[in-house]
């Protein structure tokens, strides 16, 4: 059995009420509002929640990590070589414990308890790729911490096509309520919902 540190805030967490919501096509959330409805998109809302816990929990020295019960060794392109070296500290303050175990491998020991279902060597990999393509240079520490839990984020969020359980749609809503203004939009910029008002729907049933 993997040895754990003290377990993470569930993702998941309790959800307060939220009448009138269900789920379209495995991927977005439609919900009933005041004035109408919203449509949102739950990779890009879970990706928001998760992105502000892991940056909340990396300023606190907090990403709770999960032992592998044998360290996950993985091969490493030379790129993927170059790109890994300068990141093994700032990977580490997000669960990620992984060391050079020879010139293009490395051996991961931990990975945060928000990851521990997914495939290690295919995150590593899919991680590396990403800030690979990224046009972004940090310029500081705090802008690589971000940009690397900007990444995380996006790999660990729930996907389009995952179908969800009422209890972990109201759930969601109720972190992305709990966030405020900055749900509005995902960590790449992109919008998390739209609405649409009633007056929308009057105008194109040609009531108004």
């Amino acid at each position: 059995m993997p040895q754990e540190e003290e377990p993470a805030a569930d993702v998941f967490a309790p959800p307060t009420a939220h009448p009138g919501f269900f789920q379209i096509h495995d991927g977005y959330l439609i919900e009933e509002t005041p004035d109408g409805f919203r449509v949102t998109d739950q990779h890009a809302l879970h990706e928001r929640v998760l992105y502000e816990e892991l940056l909340r929990r990396s300023e606190q020295a907090a990403v709770e990590s999960q032992r592998l019960l044998m360290p996950e060794v993985v091969e490493l392109s030379a790129q993927e070589a170059v790109l890994a070296a300068p990141l093994l500290e700032p990977l580490r303050a997000l669960g990620i414990q992984a060391e050079e175990f020879g010139e293009k491998t490395l051996a991961v020991h931990a990975v945060p308890r928000l990851l521990a279902d997914l495939d290690v060597p295919q995150l590593l990999h899919d991680l590396l790729a990403e800030l690979a393509d990224d046009e972004e240079e940090p310029t500081s520490v705090e802008l690589q911490r971000q940009r690397l839990v900007r990444a995380v984020a996006c790999k660990a969020a729930i996907k389009v096509g995952q179908r969800l359980r009422e209890g972990e749609i109201a759930a969601l809503l109720a972190r992305r309520d709990a966030l405020g203004p900055q749900a509005e939009t995902c960590p790449h910029g992109r919008p998390t919902s739209l609405l649409f008002s009633l007056t929308d729907l009057e105008r194109q049933f040609k009531r108004k």
